[in-house]
């Protein structure tokens, strides 16, 4: 027994110890979060590892099933390790501590008590007002930082488990899966496959990462660990009351919400785009992004440098060529495939196939709504948005670029994308040497009825995102910019915007966008086209949804598009996925182009033809000269098709070149279509039917006055260097060898031509001299695309001929072994 008690004691004792030396230990954890002067608690975050990224199976928003493994920028899920421990606040910021910063700061209401409506550069200043107070380091986190901290070495969708609940995670933070978004310290871009050591992010980009919640919904797809959501820096450009008070100050206490003239006899509209419409008025930057803060020093880690979307890069600045082109008494004529089939209309069930061919795993199967611009050096370059359904967050947008002498459209790269926002209805304007790019968030509560960039270097560099800033409040509208804007006589700047129903509106500056009104008026027709007349009056070409006994209606503004008259247009009224455009071109005359039917096949009377027409006016759209379009195709779905009974040009934009010619590009076709000719050929009697894509009506047969050509960077160094020459149809086509080289001196990009078309083999390289990718172009009409993994093995192949992928495609991982095989028959994956 004594030998039994004195066991039994000396086990209590040694029990004693460790449990004081735990109890110890735990009291040092616990006493690693503290609350600093500002009543913030800090929570004590270890050093470690994790795998970043969402490597379950997600639980989609309905109409997004497809959506099993998350988003395409959640992967490739990788290997982090954060060397250093950090401090970490243990919520967001809170309204009180936020206006301890910024007395004047009031907040959202409905994300009391935390503080929101903040952009980014904001949410910096608080971190530096923050360090100067205390002589600490405070900063944004880091998104892997951010992801580590939540995720507490959890491996679910959230950081306590598979479902969604509001309690503390394992180190003890608080609401990492509610409604409040948080900003990062990094740009937005793709994941790297290599594992990472505290990572910081691309150099660049447009948009910040968001974490913690979505911003165009806020329900538990959108609040997993592992969700990234991203929007520019400069969202909000001020707060909803700063922009509130603005208004009052200026005061205009309301606005004429599209009061018209009196509609004329016959007029009809219907209201059916209820799932566009903003659902609270003037809540521009009510966001619900905030932020919480670390306390550490910045990682000593160099941003990632990303490779830019092709469509930014090999862009000539060249102006002096521009004016070349077919003579504009002869007629001319071309069609061109713009958009590959895929991404086009792929099955929703084969959307993962997309990538196979080397494409971005952001393009998804409904490309539409386009904008076109023909750019100072003659470069086409055209943007669309990315879809399945056109109002879900995971919309994007794309863009491919005609380049000027070259014969096809290159394939389309990503362009810009907040993600989980819907970006939508792209517009592009240029501005003299200046080219806007507007565009939509159209599910965004929060947002601005648009928001653009620009770019005058041809598109190669684009500036930061500006949100527009209204001195009125805004009435009732859809963030979807149609596909025009201009100037009037006195420099105001016009930008075209859908309304509410058969209505359109035009949002207008008068100080050279630094400031917006909302002028009240509202025309007479959804995706109205607006042209400036000679007279200073504004003109505005229907649209769809409403009719004047089954004809297009005209809205004409005197007063700058505060008030509108309705009259009837010898041109169908359109409908559901329709869209005309009006522009002036440099001869003088208004340009118009639109189809012969509505979607549903019905015509007034008076019109016969079926299909699309272009059309040409001389008084200012009193009478016109109308021919249809040929080469036209039906509408991508055959039961619209069918009702039709006629092609369509779907959502079209048209722009002129220097050159004289006309650019007109289409939507709803399988592919999306490239229209190009000139005045001539619209007064002209041709009525050919036959269409040859490959080649010029008149046709090229042979090139004269081949020229070298060099351009160079600004420090003299080589860039360019490339031949052309004139073709006998009037022409300026690339003819022999071209190469781009970097700043550094090494190739970026080397091709060779033959009247304009690529031959043999186009490579394409980093600025380490990396092969990014290559086509071959083979005598038959086929063409090989490769892309590379940075050590030089392959990524995908795949085989394409007409804007279509055939055969089998093929991708290997990065130490090259074989892990998909898909075949493609006509484009689309089997």
């Amino acid at each position: 027994m004594r030998k039994n008690s004195s066991d039994y004691f000396l086990f209590a004792f040694v029990l004693i110890i460790i449990c004081g030396f735990a109890s110890t230990k735990a009291i040092a954890q616990k006493s690693n979060s503290f609350v600093n002067s500002t009543g913030i608690k800090m929570i004590y975050i270890p050093n470690g590892s994790f795998l970043m990224g969402e490597m379950n199976t997600t639980k989609p928003d309905s109409t997004m099933e497809y959506l099993t493994n998350g988003d395409y920028d959640e992967k490739p899920v990788h290997k982090v390790t954060i060397t250093k421990p950090f401090y970490i606040s243990e919520t967001e910021i809170t309204v009180e501590q936020y206006k301890k910063f910024k007395p004047g700061y009031v907040g959202v209401r409905k994300y009391y008590p935390y503080a929101t409506g903040i952009n980014w550069y904001d949410a910096v200043e608080f971190c530096k007002w923050l360090s100067k107070k205390e002589g600490k380091i405070y900063r944004l986190p880091t998104e892997a930082e951010w992801e580590y901290a939540c995720k507490a070495n959890s491996n679910t969708l959230y950081s306590t488990g598979d479902s969604l609940t509001d309690l503390p995670n394992a180190w003890g933070l608080k609401n990492l899966h509610n409604e409040i978004a948080e900003w990062c310290y990094d740009w937005y871009g793709l994941y790297p496959y290599k594992d990472q050591v505290d990572p910081v992010g691309p150099d660049t980009g447009f948009a910040k990462v968001v974490r913690g919640a979505g911003l165009d919904r806020q329900t538990p797809y959108y609040s997993r660990s592992a969700n990234r959501a991203s929007i520019a820096p400069t969202f909000p450009p001020m707060s909803n009351k700063e922009m509130l008070d603005l208004q009052k100050k200026n005061a205009f206490a309301s606005v004429n919400q599209g009061k018209q003239e009196e509609k004329p006899q016959g007029f009809k509209d219907v209201n059916i785009y209820k799932n566009f419409y903003r659902d609270v008025l003037n809540n521009e930057g009510n966001s619900n992004i905030g932020f919480r803060i670390v306390l550490a020093s910045m990682p000593k880690t160099k941003p990632i440098r990303v490779n830019k979307p092709y469509v930014f890069e090999c862009v000539k600045q060249n102006k002096n060529l521009v004016d070349i082109g077919p003579s504009p008494d002869k007629p001319f004529f071309r069609k061109r495939y713009l958009l590959p089939i895929p991404p086009e209309n792929t099955p929703i069930d084969k959307l993962k196939d997309i990538s196979v061919t080397g494409l971005s795993s952001s393009f998804l199967r409904h490309n539409h709504s386009p904008a076109l611009e023909v750019l100072p050096n003659g470069d086409v370059l055209a943007i669309y948005f990315s879809a399945v359904e056109e109002i879900t967050p995971d919309v994007s947008l794309i863009a491919a670029r005609l380049r000027f002498g070259a014969d096809e459209w290159d394939m389309p790269s990503p362009f810009l994308d907040f993600a989980d926002v819907d970006d939508t209805s792209p517009m592009l304007w240029r501005d003299n040497d200046t080219v806007r790019f507007y565009w939509g968030n159209n599910k965004l509560d929060s947002g601005f009825p648009f928001q653009w960039i620009s770019s005058n270097d041809n598109g190669a560099t684009w500036s930061q995102v500006y949100f527009p800033i209204f001195e009125t409040p805004i009435g009732p509208h859809s963030a979807q910019p149609i596909n025009t804007a201009f100037r009037d006589k006195a420099g105001n700047i016009y930008v075209a915007c859908d309304g509410i129903g058969a209505k359109s509106e035009l949002w207008v500056s008068k100080n050279n966008g630094k400031t917006w009104i909302d002028t009240g008026g509202r025309t007479a027709g959804r995706h109205t086209s607006f042209v400036l007349l000679k007279d200073g009056r504004i003109l505005g070409m229907g649209g769809k949804s409403s009719n004047i006994d089954g004809y297009m209606p005209a809205s004409i503004s005197s007063d700058g598009g505060k008030t509108w008259k309705i009259e009837k247009t010898p041109f169908a009224s359109l409908g559901s996925n329709q869209r005309p455009i009006i522009i002036r071109l440099k001869s003088g005359r208004l340009f118009m182009a639109g189809d012969f039917q509505d979607i549903n096949g019905f015509q007034p009377k008076g019109i016969t033809q079926r299909g699309s027409y272009v059309a040409l006016s001389d008084d200012e759209g009193m009478t016109w000269h109308i021919k249809k379009l040929i080469g036209t195709q039906f509408h991508e779905e055959q039961d619209k098709a069918e009702k039709m009974h006629g092609e369509t040009i779907g959502y079209t934009v048209a722009r002129q070149a220097p050159n004289g010619n006309i650019h007109l590009i289409t939507s709803m076709n399988e592919p999306c279509l490239h229209f190009e000719f000139n005045e001539a050929w619209i007064l002209s009697s041709d009525s050919t039917t036959k269409i040859d894509i490959h080649q010029d009506n008149p046709p090229v047969t042979k090139i004269n006055d081949v020229k070298e050509y060099i351009e160079k960077y600004p420090n003299g160094k080589l860039k360019a260097k490339w031949y052309a020459g004139i073709a006998d149809n009037g022409r300026y086509l690339l003819h022999g060898k071209e190469v781009f080289y970097y700043s550094n001196g090494k190739v970026q990009k080397e091709a060779e031509y033959d009247k304009g078309k690529k031959i043999g083999t186009e490579n394409y390289y980093d600025e380490k001299g990396r092969k990014l990718w290559s086509w071959k172009y083979n005598k038959d009409g086929t063409a090989i695309w490769t892309t590379y993994w940075e050590n030089g093995n392959k990524k995908t192949e795949s085989t394409w001929r007409d804007k279509r992928c055939i055969g089998n495609a093929y991708e290997w991982d990065v130490s090259g072994k074989l892990i998909r095989q898909v075949k493609f028959i006509d484009g689309v994956p089997q």
